[in-house]
């Protein structure tokens, strides 16, 4: 084997390696892409949750939309006001106290406590689960009472009560809406913070059917309906519905309800 030969080929090599080193050097200082500090000033301050809560795809685009002006410093609805205050600082923006408009509320008025499971359960003990089986409680819509709500909210601001039902802690909550998604049945929703009245049931199978498995459920009887005096009340799917920009807070609806699954806040 010609020594030379392979010497030739090491240095050819050798030459080649550092020509494209210095090619690719120059192409990534021409291509890089300078970030606002703001953008990472402000990431550090989210959750990083990338829960999709505010309406962005993760805590780095909203980070983005902020920096931009884009978007308010109170865009992360998970974030607590001392984080809201410092990117409102970041951005030289002034932020007052967070006012929210929406508060969650629990659509079923019978724990798991309060009746008879269809068997006994002995197995995962959350709600993903159990729902998966049809549910150990005679609702088909009622609340499993296992508390996947209480698990996805990172706040502490759900608790699973004495009736077995989940209650919420309002100076906690931030209204991020991941109790409302950890639900397998639906039954979290947010209404408006003024809101006085709201229906504790979502059963929307037929009165009769509805008295045979909760005495605490709506049976569609149209009383609500009738009797406000704003029209705030339809029954849709044999289920009881609020308006909420009509309602007035007679409060005829609570107190006429027959099975008082209309309760007030």
């Amino acid at each position: 084997m010609d020594v030379m030969l392979i010497i030739s080929a090491a240095g050819v090599l050798g030459g080649l390696g550092i020509v494209i080193g210095a090619l690719l050097g120059y192409v990534g200082e021409k291509m890089k892409v300078s970030i606002d500090p703001k953008v990472e000033q402000i990431y550090d301050l989210l959750p990083q949750l990338n829960c999709g809560a505010c309406g962005y795809a993760g805590c780095e685009q909203a980070a983005e939309a902020m920096a931009k002006g884009d978007a308010p410093p109170d865009t992360c609805v998970v974030g607590g006001e001392e984080e809201i205050k410092l990117i409102g600082s970041i951005l030289g923006v002034e932020v007052g106290k967070k006012e929210y408009t929406t508060r969650p509320v629990i659509h079923c008025g019978k724990g798991r406590n309060k009746v008879e499971p269809l068997f006994e359960y002995n197995g995962l003990r959350t709600c993903a689960a159990v729902n998966a089986m049809g549910g150990d409680v005679p609702c088909s819509y009622g609340c499993l009472g296992f508390g996947d709500c209480v698990s996805a909210c990172p706040f502490d601001a759900v608790h699973i009560g004495s009736d077995g039902l989940p209650e919420f802690d309002l100076d906690r909550c931030t209204r991020c809406g991941l109790c409302a998604k950890a639900c397998p049945r639906g039954l979290i929703t947010f209404i408006p913070q003024k809101a006085g009245v709201y229906v504790a049931c979502s059963n929307k199978d037929i009165g009769k059917k509805v008295r045979e498995v909760c005495d605490a459920g709506c049976i569609a009887c149209r009383i609500c309906e009738r009797n406000c005096p704003n029209g705030a009340f339809t029954v849709e799917e044999n289920l009881a519905r609020v308006d909420y920009d009509k309602c007035q807070l007679a409060l005829v609806c609570v107190e006429k309800c027959p099975t008082k699954c209309i309760n007030k806040l």
